[in-house]
């Protein structure tokens, strides 16, 4: 009878882009193994994460029960999130789901949590307090706009729910962790550092990985020739190659404009998510402007160069461990430094027990909505072993 209630409680989890499926991937597992409540994945594709799907889905074998159709490109922000949030709120009258889970600071995050607050039902935000560079930003309104939505919010570390309790949102939060790094740990059985890295034409430890996931900063002829420019100059600085790992949106930036490739830059293709972790573990450092990134460079022991936008309050940021570049301009300068010695900042403190803690912190909620306890008045989380 408890295992019968407890799958037929229902939460819509809504990613929109990659890095929110790859958080989402151990949670599904870990909720699955114990059958503790029922996920139902919605993809929902924003800037081309619609070619990233089939090979994430079918390497970790998850499968969506809804796919939100991709947008047109031609949409601003504010379009799409209406876009989206049209979209997810059909989703959730149909579905009538009993919470709804959301990850990170996308337009997907923000125009599900709207959704569900206008259909009264609970947000789950995992990955609460994270705050962008620029809050004025669009991603640092959503952030803001996601948490004040939320019943219950999930903080990858201590100081994001300390961030949060400081703009007064005190009731509803604990501290998960991150279920990237429970991936990271799932994931290392499988990874071929040395493999990979020949595969690509290159060598253990002698080579530079660089991933950009945000094609907006590459829209503009002079933004796009500034990062050739500074990651030529990295090359030839350090005398290694460089990998340019691409999102597909990202690629098109340098289809579109036929942009040739300096000599010591090598494009490759979007690769598995296995393959793309062999290599960051192969680097000799990477570059990105991936916050998913520079949480994995950490767990793989790689130092990273940060691009703009950089989050907030990192903390390997600010011991030293990634380096925060104001522009590509910078990079070959960094270079120097991320090859100097620095002792590792450590792991987060709930390390690989994240996805227990936030299938936990939901099941929670969920039997105080089964019990009738508005949500709100109470701050579910799971507690410390």
């Amino acid at each position: 009878m408890q295992e019968a209630r407890s799958m037929s409680m229902r939460v819509l989890v809504f990613a929109g882009s990659r890095s929110q499926l790859l958080q989402h991937i151990p949670v599904e597992r870990t909720v699955r193994s114990f059958r503790a409540w029922e996920p139902r994945l919605v993809l929902s594709s924003e800037r081309g994460d619609h070619a990233l799907w089939a090979p994430l889905l079918d390497d970790y074998g998850i499968t969506p029960c809804h796919r939100l159709g991709p947008a047109p490109a031609s949409l601003s922000d504010a379009s799409l999130l209406a876009h989206i949030m049209s979209s997810a709120s059909l989703l959730l009258h149909r579905e009538a789901p009993a919470a709804v889970l959301v990850y990170g600071h996308s337009v997907t995050t923000l125009a599900a949590a709207l959704a569900a607050a206008e259909h009264g039902i609970p947000v789950i935000h995992v990955g609460a307090g994270q705050r962008p560079e620029n809050m004025s930003s669009s991603e640092g309104r959503h952030a803001e706009l996601t948490d004040r939505l939320s019943s219950l919010l999930c903080c990858l570390d201590p100081a994001d729910e300390q961030y949060l309790h400081t703009r007064q949102m005190e009731r509803g939060t604990c501290v998960t962790g991150d279920t990237l790094y429970d991936l990271f740990e799932q994931d290392r059985p499988r990874l071929q550092p040395f493999e990979e890295a020949a595969r690509h034409g290159a060598a253990f430890g002698e080579f530079i990985l660089c991933y950009l996931s945000r094609p907006a900063a590459l829209r503009s002829p002079d933004d796009l020739r500034s990062l050739l420019e500074g990651l030529q100059a990295l090359h030839a600085r350090q005398a290694r190659p460089v990998l340019l790992v691409q999102h597909p949106s990202a690629l098109a930036c340098f289809q579109e404009r036929e942009q040739q490739i300096p000599d010591g830059i090598r494009i490759l293709p979007p690769l598995t998510h296995i393959a793309f972790l062999s290599l960051v573990c192969a680097s000799t450092f990477v570059v990105t402007d991936s916050p998913a990134l520079q949480r994995e460079a950490l767990y793989a022991g790689k130092r990273a160069l940060l691009l703009p936008p950089v989050p907030s309050g990192s903390a390997a940021v600010q011991n030293g461990w990634h380096i925060a570049c104001t522009s590509a301009a910078d990079l070959a300068a960094a270079g120097e430094t991320v090859l100097q010695p620095c002792p590792h900042p450590g792991l987060p403190g709930t390390s690989g027990q994240a996805s227990r803690r936030v299938a936990a912190a939901v099941m929670a909620i969920l039997a105080d909505i089964a019990d009738g306890i508005p949500q709100g008045d109470s701050a579910s989380g799971p507690q410390d072993d």
